[in-house]
């Protein structure tokens, strides 16, 4: 894969930093409006909609048969870079609802996952290299996601995007890895409360603790 675009909808834990990104596969959306449509066109790596209370989830597991997900990790594993691009609607994981299509020509702050102004409809960041894949459970379906992780390949200046100089280390620090107890696969731990088995196919899967 040669390039991976951030737009849409951001899902519950997606970052931007100045080196590093975290963000998710993109599923199909459940927006009934026409921009929602053209959206579903756009994601097809599993389904998300709204319920009765606007709060968006996931609404089927998503796979590591995947073809997005298998190139992101055969990037990863390869360590094949690819580039970043931001669009002005990688809104959080629950924005406003949109009022009008035309609101294209005056969103340059709809995308609050940005550290800063996306000055375009859609915005090179930069080159990136995957460094962690893994799988979660969106919070209120309870249904799998893919995340990734990227971090810049130039850790030496912070990216354009950034609002504030960089606190982080140069390079990043490296993610600390554990063993699953019960299906005895490596993890990364990507959650401050603690390593958490990411294997979706174990009993442990997202259950804080159970580590080698």
């Amino acid at each position: 894969m040669h390039g991976y675009l951030l737009d849409g909808f951001a899902s519950p834990r997606d970052y931007i930093s100045s080196k590093v990104v975290i963000s998710h596969r993109h599923a199909q959306t459940g927006i009934t409006s026409n921009f929602g449509r053209f959206l579903t066109c756009l994601y097809s790596g599993g389904k998300s909609g709204t319920d009765e209370s606007g709060q968006r989830r996931l609404l089927a597991d998503q796979t590591i048969g995947d073809n997005t997900i298998k190139c992101l990790i055969k990037n990863m594993n390869h360590k094949w870079p690819l580039v970043l691009i931001m669009g002005i609607s990688y809104a959080g994981p629950n924005p406003p609802p949109f009022r009008s299509l035309n609101l294209t020509l005056n969103i340059g702050n709809q995308c609050t996952n940005s550290p800063s102004r996306v000055p375009h409809r859609y915005c090179v960041m930069d080159w990136f290299k995957v460094t962690a894949a893994w799988a979660e459970k969106d919070p209120l379906s309870q249904c799998t996601r893919w995340k990734f992780r990227f971090e810049k390949l130039n850790t030496n200046s912070d990216g354009w995007w950034a609002a504030t100089p960089s606190e982080e280390p140069d390079p990043p620090q490296e993610m600390a890895k554990s063993n699953c107890l019960s299906c005895e696969r490596e993890s990364p731990q990507v959650y401050k409360q603690g390593w958490a088995c990411l294997n979706p196919n174990c009993n442990s899967f997202w259950k804080v603790g159970h580590a080698t």
